[in-house]
């Protein structure tokens, strides 16, 4: 599946992938912290789905090669990402990431 970086936390990288719940990247930390917010992340793999505690995890087979390829892009995804922030506050898509919540 694909996704867009819509929250970064001390609990990990979380990643909009259109299901209506923002699903964590499950990457080393090293790896996470190069993640900024709005990247594209393509290429993932459900790898779990707790429909009890409403989680999804998925996980990049190569995370390396993902992080590479985000920072080969990033003069064009910054400039893109710029003229998306001129949008109303708050932005949309997604959950904000924000976990843990009922309803």
């Amino acid at each position: 599946v694909d996704g867009v970086v819509v929250n970064k936390s001390p609990a990990g990288v979380f990643v909009d992938i259109g299901c209506g719940k923002d699903a964590r990247l499950n990457v080393p930390r090293r790896i996470g912290t190069q993640f900024m917010l709005r990247d594209e992340v393509q290429g993932m793999r459900i790898e779990s789905v707790d429909y009890e505690m409403r989680l999804i995890s998925v996980v990049l087979d190569e995370p390396e090669l993902a992080v590479s390829g985000i920072k080969q892009a990033a003069p064009r995804a910054a400039s893109a990402a710029t003229r998306s922030r001129s949008g109303p506050p708050g932005g949309g898509g997604g959950d904000g990431g924000k976990g843990g919540g009922k309803g």
